[in-house]
């Protein structure tokens, strides 16, 4: 996926779009880690990996981060939303805007259900969401209602400092991103 040359890329994505089209559905959580040991090793935060990078190279990784945020144990919750994390982080702004509404709607509605989840999975839950919201704001503009309720909630969560510091974070990058309405 970091190679320069396109032909390597292709195949590449060729190849875990067929290996992860024959994975049984009720199986996918089980790669959730994997994947996202994967995309953290590829490239680096910040930098666009170039596999990522062309339309539609993340469609095959969605069934596998949803199985892993919508079924899976605390911990393949908490790497699936570590993995939008790094996606996000390595994509550029066209090829991840496709993915962008997906990935927030399903982070917050896993959030809203956070009260019985472990503050590691909320704490990773966050981490996405404020990346997207620094990263490419423009695209989780229509969003803005859904991540508010979200890192208000994490601000007054009772599972630990680092919920509510993280969640403050977000809730900070939030109002950045939001226009003013009222001038001094």
């Amino acid at each position: 996926m970091e190679d320069d040359y396109e032909d390597v890329y292709a195949s590449a994505l060729q190849t875990i779009d067929v290996f992860l089209r024959s994975v049984p559905k009720d199986e996918l959580e089980s790669l959730v880690v994997p994947l996202r040991r994967s995309v953290e090793s590829t490239g680096a935060p910040s930098h666009f990996v170039p596999g990522f990078s062309v339309p539609k190279a993340v469609g095959p990784l969605v069934p596998v981060i949803i199985a892993g945020l919508t079924t899976g144990s605390n911990e393949q919750r908490e790497q699936a939303a570590y993995a939008i994390g790094h996606l996000v982080e390595r994509t550029e702004d066209t090829a991840i805007k496709p993915f962008v509404v997906s990935f927030t709607d399903l982070l917050i509605r896993v959030a809203t259900q956070a009260t019985s989840y472990r503050r590691a999975v909320k704490t990773a839950i966050l981490g996405p969401l404020t990346s997207m919201l620094e990263r490419i704001p423009a695209f989780v503009k229509l969003l803005y209602l859904q991540p508010q309720r979200t890192f208000v909630k994490g601000v007054s969560d009772p599972a630990g400092i680092v919920v509510r510091n993280k969640a403050a974070k977000a809730l900070g990058v939030l109002m950045k991103s939001q226009p003013r309405w009222m001038q001094p």
